[in-house]
């Protein structure tokens, strides 16, 4: 995805507003963590200028910190799973590594929160299911759902106030509710 054939091109653009964007504060209160058109950007609270995290072809979104601060999570629809990196107090990343891939052999990875231990819940597109992931990846748990499409839940799961089972849950049944789903007696 990164190396397409053929010439490249390069356009400048500069861009004061964005849609469809995904934005998280650090948990610090300091910073914004946000992607547009597909690359991952910091931003101080206070305003200032936007600093490239990422810069590539690949489709970089939904950017999370951890609870901590520490570490920094993202989706990438091309390499289907989650990249993490450690975030350093000004702002940088370092140690990019992939985590997940064994759990988007359904679907590509798309909504996500992190809950207060850390874990990641991530809505699949074109899976039917939201999974839990510890932060080295390792899944731990899954909301599937049986008769719906796990699609604009995505969007829902990442603007979660509180990220946990139950509301994941929640939002995945309450977008299109089949009354077989076995997932309305979690909601309850």
């Amino acid at each position: 995805m990164n190396a397409p054939p053929g010439a490249a091109k390069t356009v400048d653009i500069d861009v004061k507003t964005g849609t469809w964007m995904s934005v998280d504060v650090s948990p610090d209160g300091k910073t914004l963590v946000f992607d547009l058109l597909g690359d991952l950007y910091t931003l101080p609270i206070t305003g200032g200028e936007a600093k490239p995290l990422t810069h590539s072809i690949a489709w970089e979104q939904q950017a999370r910190f951890s609870p901590d601060g520490r570490t920094m999570y993202h989706a990438d629809s091309t390499s289907e799973g989650i990249w993490v990196h450690d975030m350093a107090a000004d702002g940088s990343v370092s140690n990019r590594r992939h985590i997940g891939r064994a759990s988007f052999e359904r679907g590509i990875p798309d909504g996500m929160c992190v809950d207060t231990d850390g874990n990641l819940w991530v809505a699949h597109v074109g899976g039917r299911r939201a999974v839990k992931l510890s932060p080295t990846g390792e899944e731990l748990d899954e909301i599937g759902a049986v008769h719906a499409e796990v699609r604009a839940p995505a969007r829902r799961i990442r603007d979660l106030h509180r990220c946990d089972r139950r509301a994941v849950v929640a939002e995945v049944v309450r977008l299109r509710p089949d009354p077989r789903s076995p997932l309305l007696d979690l909601v309850e």
